[in-house]
């Protein structure tokens, strides 16, 4: 009922066409139960409603914090059973490797090039389902933080540093905006 009534109230998936391809990126930042992560409930009845409004393939994908098992997170929170469960395909972005490069104009306040997964880039369709929390820099997350599970590893802790970090949260959205996004 949560779900057909938050869908209602952002256009009922209007955006999708038959045959798109749907990336879900659900929060996977540990192994740790919902609230913690993305409920799986959730990743099981959006694949069933994606698929009834005739979605093609649909992927749930995410990488882990550094030093986290993305697989064993997913497994222990319950999104990996979920999600292929309900038809679903399950990516790791760390272990795909395949990554492309955001034009570097639109990436001002990091160091280096940001890369993110070829995957974001080709899917039809993104639908982001963060969580609400804390974090020790940003003060909360929600929605753009999301999008750090797009980044490898490796590039990761530099974007940490308080100096500049609202920027480098602004520019991780600039990747890929997704079509949907439910808190």
């Amino acid at each position: 009922a949560a779900l057909k009534s938050a869908l209602e109230g952002t256009g009922d998936l209007s955006f999708l066409k038959r045959g798109d391809s749907v990336l879900i990126k659900p929060c996977v930042n540990s192994g740790n139960n919902w609230p913690a992560t993305t409920s799986p409930e959730l990743i099981s009845l959006l694949v069933r409603t994606l698929k009834d409004r005739g979605a093609g393939e649909i992927i749930v994908a995410d990488t882990s914090a550094l030093s986290r098992n993305t697989t064993e997170c997913m497994e222990r929170c319950g999104i990996m059973d979920a999600a292929k469960n309900s038809g679903a395909k399950v990516i790791i972005f760390k272990d795909e490797g395949r990554y492309v490069e955001l034009d570097a104009r639109k990436a001002k306040a990091w160091k280096k090039k940001i890369l993110y997964p070829e995957i974001v880039r080709d899917a039809d369709r993104i639908i982001s389902l963060p969580t609400v929390r804390t974090h020790i820099v940003a003060g909360f997350t929600m929605s753009i933080k999301n999008w750090v599970g797009l980044i490898p590893w490796n590039k990761r802790r530099g974007m940490h540093i308080p100096i500049g970090f609202p920027q480098r949260m602004g520019e991780l959205a600039a990747l890929r905006q997704a079509d949907l996004i439910l808190l």
